[in-house]
């Protein structure tokens, strides 16, 4: 067995309680606060934490998506973006 997978597999079967109880920990001293933006806030960061948690798969795929879209597909094709020239 791999040394790296073991270490994934043993902090993905744990990260997802861990940020549920983040995300909830945070949320009660925001409304003990009485910090509505933040309670918004926190409810956004909340959905894109829980998006790549849940589903990394999926995650991946979206930002290999968008990376793709910026760059190019990573191929060459002889012809340098304006923003890379110096």
């Amino acid at each position: 067995m791999n040394f790296g997978q073991n270490l994934y597999n043993l902090v993905m079967s744990n990260i997802q309680p861990i940020v549920l109880l983040g995300i909830a920990v945070i949320g009660l001293v925001l409304l003990v606060q009485h910090k509505a933006a933040g309670v918004v806030m926190l409810v956004v960061a909340a959905i894109f934490a829980v998006g790549l948690v849940f589903n990394p798969n999926g995650a991946k795929d979206a930002m290999l998506s968008v990376f793709n879209t910026v760059i190019g597909g990573g191929t060459i094709t002889g012809v340098v973006p304006h923003f890379l020239i110096l």
